[in-house]
């Protein structure tokens, strides 16, 4: 997929409609002037994965809550095998999802990605879609949320690697 400008790119990845708390929205909408989109791959099975969530909620509410929450969101790509399951675990999250009944753009996106477990965050340019990084989970946690975030607002595409306590998906 070539990169393109404002958040046409975002349709083609994620499809027309993201799943708020009120429910589907316009994925343009959603995304619009954000300047990261990062992609969240887990699963309620997962204990990594439960592990690791309420860190990236801290890390993003530190975010919101100094005012910079217009520059990122992140959106949710489920593995879970049960639509209850993804429900449930969707609700304790402070983000936006693909919706479970989306399944072919679920798989597309690990496929894009490369995703071999979970979880995984990839770390978007939310002008262009371009990679910032694959291996943001790495770097949730990893001092300041601020200095994370402006790190990656700053980078040019990479690529990163390194899955480490996760759950295996097929």
């Amino acid at each position: 997929m070539a990169e393109t400008t404002s958040t046409e790119w975002a349709t083609q990845l994620f499809g027309n409609s993201l799943l708020t708390k009120s429910g589907a929205n316009d994925t343009k909408a959603v995304l619009q002037g954000k300047k990261l989109v990062l992609i969240y791959f887990s699963a309620h099975w997962c204990p990594p994965c439960r592990n690791f969530t309420p860190k990236l909620a801290e890390f993003i509410k530190s975010i919101k809550n100094a005012g910079r929450g217009d520059d990122i969101e992140i959106v949710f790509c489920s593995s879970d095998q049960v639509e209850q399951q993804f429900q449930e675990y969707f609700e304790s999250m402070p983000w936006v999802a693909i919706e479970y009944s989306n399944t072919s753009v679920r798989e597309a996106l690990g496929s894009k990605f490369q995703v071999r477990g979970i979880p995984t965050l990839v770390v978007l340019d939310g002008e262009t879609g371009g990679l910032k990084t694959k291996d943001g989970r790495a770097q949730v946690g990893q001092g300041n949320p601020f200095n994370i975030l402006d790190q990656w607002i700053e980078a040019s595409a990479s690529s990163g690697a390194g899955y480490f306590s996760s759950c295996h998906i097929s």
